[in-house]
């Protein structure tokens, strides 16, 4: 059995061994992929890849850590590259402050935030804002570190930052427990806890469980306080988070201080230093030994507890001249005391209540500066405040000039328009009397070549007449009376008389056609053109459309005419082999066509405007209130339209 046994011991420790060997080989390699990516980038990339090898190297050594984000920030500053630069301040300052070097990474995040404020971007500064609160919470001063954490979440809920709004809730909760407010530190921390559950963020989650479970064990309940602890220490583990383990350790350690269960709370302890010596935390590592101190202290294990005090009081660690520094004194007066060592004993106590003065000092003056800073405050307050109000009058003084400003220009610009309006409605009123003289003026010409016309038309008839009538009569009486006498001469005569009688029928129908009068426009036009029927020199085409009902007889009148005038033009100069009269009436107007294919003429040409066929053509056309149009070009013809709004 006993073989059995170191059989089984070997191959347990055969197969530690070999996965020790495989995490160092994964290490390793993981170490050659950083270094392989340094050589390979250049400018910006370099100074991330210096900044991402820099957290490879925070779990295993802060030195080493420190030393590439110093090489990133010296690049960032040659490249004067401003995200690299923060990124270099927020890094090496965590290293800072595991060093327990809190007044260097204070120095150094004030740095980062006037550079943010200056040239960074709203989340830049908000980050700088929680790196500079975490430096004055690690240092106590809780004041501040309040401040800047609240100016912190308020930019970035504005931002909607979540992920990061955990961490800043987290370390308002903190801030809250430091100073005794274990309540309102409890309940920071589980707003922290619930968005970083929201958000799915597994260390975020861990590190508020251990927080919580703090919170919890200072309200003494115990219970709730190691279930979250432990809860928070399995995420840590299984996410190889070396620190938030050593915390948790240590956290754990404190509940079991609390239940008297000093052993137990020294193993967790120790293991929690172990922890932080291998990340190289100084921070973590003194609040490990702080626990240890306790239980060797509750132990009566003396000469451990001055060891573990002094390693404390000498470490270096940033922590002096604290709260934390008169506790180790006032437990290495006690240890010394539990020795038999009155005198050292003492000597501390001494060394305790000097130290608490001083901080008390120092806390009193800091709260009378607050005091003063308010008062200062409070009176710059009511200086602006009454500049303010003196501004305020001032631009109501400002606003009321502006208004009557602005009543007055409006006003200006009422009276203008009304001028403006009264002389534009004057204008118009001008021009509707003009428009009126002018109209009276046409319709009295219009007036005036009515009776023209019709003065025409009626003398040309009554000359008909008289021809028809009375030289007509007189030649056929005439005719009568040579018809008796039978000779040569009187033959001769004969055809003369025909002809003469036949010249006057014609001019007489040509003054006043016949047709016209008894039958309408279309029939005298069509009679019109087939007295030109034997011409040999043209030929005359007419049509109709629509001319069933017939016009006002003044009306055809005028037409015919106007047909007349413009056949006759045609015949005498166009040289056309054909003449084409088209004749078109619709419901409200009368279309009129005449078109040759002559020779043209130039229709701006002064013997045709001031000729009297044209002119009496315009005249006829105007007293029907008619639109006379004009295509003529030398060589394609004539097409002149006239259009009769009935």
């Amino acid at each position: 059995m006993q073989v059995v046994k170191m059989h089984f011991r070997v191959y347990i420790f055969m197969m530690l061994a070999c996965c020790a060997q495989g995490l160092l080989k994964a290490q390793a390699d993981m170490k050659q992929a950083w270094v392989n990516k340094l050589n390979q980038s250049r400018d910006t990339s370099k100074v991330l890849n210096f900044l991402g090898y820099g957290r490879w190297w925070e779990d295993s050594n802060m030195d080493s850590a420190a030393a590439y984000y110093k090489k990133a920030g010296a690049l960032a500053q040659k490249l004067n590259y401003t995200t690299g630069i923060l990124s270099y301040y927020a890094n090496y300052t965590y290293v800072l402050n595991q060093q327990g070097k809190l007044d260097e990474s204070l120095r150094l995040n004030l740095e980062a935030l006037d550079i943010a404020r200056k040239k960074g971007t709203h989340q830049d500064v908000a980050d700088c804002l929680f790196n500079t609160g975490s430096c004055y919470n690690n240092l106590g001063n809780y004041d501040k570190a309040l401040t800047y954490y609240i100016d912190a979440a308020h930019l970035l809920e504005t931002l909607h930052a979540h992920k990061d709004l955990i961490t800043v809730y987290d370390n308002i909760g903190g801030v809250f427990t430091n100073s005794g407010q274990y309540q309102k530190g409890l309940y920071y921390h589980t707003l922290a806890l619930q968005k970083a559950k929201l958000d799915d963020d597994s260390m975020g989650i861990a590190k508020t469980l251990i927080n919580i479970g703090n919170s919890y064990n200072l309200l003494n309940n115990t219970a709730d306080a190691e279930k979250n602890i432990r809860q928070g220490l399995a995420i840590a583990r299984i996410k190889n988070n070396t620190y938030l383990e050593s915390i948790a350790l240590n956290t754990l350690a404190g509940i079991y201080n609390g239940k008297n269960q000093f052993r137990e709370a020294a193993i967790q302890a120790y293991e929690a230093l172990r922890l932080a010596k291998k990340i190289d935390s100084k921070y973590a590592e003194t609040e490990a030994l702080k626990t240890i101190l306790t239980s060797y202290l509750s132990l009566k294990a003396y000469d451990s507890c001055i060891v573990y005090a002094n390693t404390i009081l000498h470490s270096g660690n940033g922590f002096q001249n604290g709260p934390d520094t008169y506790k180790t004194y006032d437990m290495l007066a006690e240890a010394y005391a539990g020795h038999g060592d009155f005198a050292n004993a003492f000597s501390f106590l001494k060394k305790s209540k000097h130290l608490q003065d001083s901080i008390n000092k120092i806390e009193v003056e800091r709260k009378m500066q607050k005091l003063e800073s308010d008062y200062v405050v409070a009176k710059n307050e009511r200086q602006i405040l009454s500049l303010e109000q003196e501004k305020k009058r001032q631009q109501l003084f400002i606003i009321s000039l502006a208004g009557a400003i602005v009543v007055g220009f409006l006003i200006a610009l009422l009276i203008y328009r009304n001028v403006q309006s009264k002389q534009k409605s004057a204008e118009q009123q001008a021009m509707a009397r003009e428009k009126e003289i002018a109209t009276l003026q046409q319709e009295q010409q219009l007036l005036a070549a009515g009776y023209i016309l019709k003065g025409q038309e009626d003398e040309r008839s009554r000359l008909a007449r008289d021809l028809h009538d009375g030289l007509g009569g007189l030649l056929s009486g005439i005719k009568l009376s040579l018809m008796s006498r039978n000779d040569a001469m009187n033959d001769k005569s004969m055809l003369q008389l025909d002809y003469a009688i036949s010249e006057m029928r014609r001019i007489a129908h040509s003054m006043m056609p016949e047709a016209l009068v008894r039958f309408g426009l279309q029939d005298a036009l069509q009679d019109f053109c087939t007295s030109f029927a034997g011409s040999d020199a043209f030929r005359l085409h007419f049509q109709s459309f629509g001319l069933e009902e017939r016009l006002h007889q003044n009306i055809e009148t005028v037409i015919y005419r106007i047909v007349q005038e413009l056949v006759t033009n045609a015949i005498k100069h166009s040289q056309a082999k054909d003449i084409y009269i088209q004749l078109v009436r619709t419901e409200h107007e009368v279309n009129l066509t005449v078109e040759d294919n002559g020779i043209g003429f130039d229709k701006d040409a002064p013997e045709i405007k001031h000729g009297m066929g044209f002119k009496n053509v315009i005249n006829r056309v105007e007293y029907l209130n008619g639109r006379l149009d004009i295509q003529s070009e030398k060589g394609l013809g004539t097409t002149i339209t006239i259009d009769f709004n009935l």
